[in-house]
């Protein structure tokens, strides 16, 4: 069975990667014109989704391998209070939108993380940031249908199962912090 599933994270990646890499490039080198102009990361996602949110908003302002300036990144949704509040005034739907209004300006960067690509608290909030010029992005898996049209870009996993999209997402993000840190601070 390891085997089995090691199989199927190999084929998922190399297939990701293979219908991806000019995406990923071109996304990375619009995230460094972005840091370099003085814009804000904000990234978000639910369950899995937002742990992988808060990992990447750790590689970004910590440091993936070089010690080096931090990069402004914030992960959406982490503030229990705040969380609780707006979804219990305004829905869950609006949690991450609702905070996007308070701090994102235009220019900014949102990401939007989704396994299924429906996820209401992220379309809104990709929806919100395109309204007021933001660059926006969307990690989903198969299922572009709803994203597609609200962000700039869109980084889909083929394939409709949870852990290989997480997996790959994981993948994702550190390609894209190494080669990030890479082009900002080749000295």
């Amino acid at each position: 069975m390891i085997k089995d599933i090691l199989e199927i994270h190999q084929k998922v990646i190399k297939e990701f990667i293979n219908n991806n890499e000019e995406k990923i490039n071109s996304l990375t080198n619009t995230l460094k014109d972005k840091i370099l102009s003085g814009a804000s990361i904000f990234i978000a996602g639910n369950g899995g989704s937002m742990s992988d949110s808060l990992h990447m908003t750790a590689e970004l302002v910590g440091k993936f391998y070089k010690v080096r300036k931090p990069i402004s990144a914030f992960s959406l949704g982490t503030n229990p209070s705040l969380l609780s509040a707006t979804s219990n005034d305004y829905s869950f739907n609006y949690s991450f939108q609702r905070e996007l209004e308070g701090i994102a300006k235009k220019g900014d960067v949102f990401i939007g993380i989704s396994t299924s690509g429906r996820s209401k608290n992220i379309l809104n909030a990709l929806n919100f940031a395109k309204s007021i010029g933001c660059f926006t992005a969307a990690f989903t898996g198969e299922d572009v249908s709803e994203v597609k049209n609200i962000s700039d870009v869109v980084l889909s996993v083929p394939s409709n199962d949870v852990p290989r999209i997480q997996e790959c997402h994981i993948f994702l993000i550190h390609i894209i912090c190494q080669i990030l840190e890479e082009r900002l601070y080749e000295d």
